[in-house]
């Protein structure tokens, strides 16, 4: 049996897992039917187990091995399944992230619309992009320290103007506010 669930979110709680599986209704219509799916997937091997301060976690083990971690920024879209699960996120990158586009102004933490930054392998800020005229204008945050390597600006540089070409303005019409 394929687990694409557990391929799109990677390491995950069963939990979110559990309550994602919901959508598959018309498959398996009871939670208790989803739960024991899940058990029998554990027991067989194909999801590995591991719990994390008392949160069981479960994965696709061939989907999720040890490798080298690219020097890269990305900046994640605020349902993006990394971030998705916001019980994870806060216990692995500790710290709380949450969409603020609906939360009155004055209740902000970090914007509007922001969106997580994602440096290498941890998340460690995040990033508030709006479009003025014909430029877009980014202003990162971070939760700690911000890293000072060149390759990390450069990162970021790279990913802003890959948003701006999506965004279908003029390469290098951006700017980026620390």
């Amino acid at each position: 049996m394929e687990t694409p669930a557990a391929q799109v979110f990677g390491p995950t709680s069963k939990r979110f897992l559990i309550t994602e599986l919901g959508g598959l209704r018309h498959l398996i219509p009871k939670r208790g039917e989803r739960e024991k799916a899940i058990e029998r997937l554990v027991a067989s091997g194909q999801l590995a187990e591991l719990e994390v301060e008392g949160v069981p976690y479960l994965w696709n083990r061939d989907d999720w091995q040890p490798g080298e971690v690219a020097e890269r920024a990305r900046i994640l879209a605020p349902f993006d399944p990394l971030v998705r699960d916001r019980q994870r996120f806060e216990q692995v990158w500790g710290w709380r992230y949450r969409f603020e586009a609906y939360v009155p102004e004055a209740r902000r933490e970090r914007g509007y619309y922001a969106m997580p930054l994602l440096w290498r392998e941890d998340v460690i800020g995040w990033a508030n992009a709006k479009i003025d005229g014909e430029r877009l204008n980014v202003g990162i945050g971070t939760v700690g320290k911000r890293p000072r390597a060149k390759v990390f600006r450069l990162a970021v540089e790279a990913e802003v103007e890959a948003m701006t070409t999506f965004l279908g303005l003029e390469s290098g019409a951006w700017e980026l506010e620390w």
